[in-house]
């Protein structure tokens, strides 16, 4: 699992993390940004939300965290 540095986390997803911990259902903050993502889908779409649209986001998503890896892992060969 990817440690999200404190600098590089949004408010945002943060506060849903924290709130999700607070209700038991600890999560962690890449996960807390996938059900963020898919949560202002969902808003968005309303009923026209497809499985294409899903998993469209979820390879976004993780191509987004994939490039966060490879860059923090650069950072720490410097």
């Amino acid at each position: 699992m990817i440690d999200v540095e404190i600098k590089d986390r949004q408010e945002p997803i943060e506060h849903l993390r924290m709130a999700l911990a607070m209700a038991e259902f600890g999560v962690s903050y890449i996960q807390a940004d996938l059900i963020f993502r898919v949560h202002n889908s969902l808003s968005k779409l309303k009923g026209k939300y497809k499985i294409s649209d899903g998993v469209d986001l979820f390879y976004k998503w993780k191509k987004d965290w994939e490039k966060y890896a490879e860059e923090q892992q650069i950072k720490k060969e410097r």
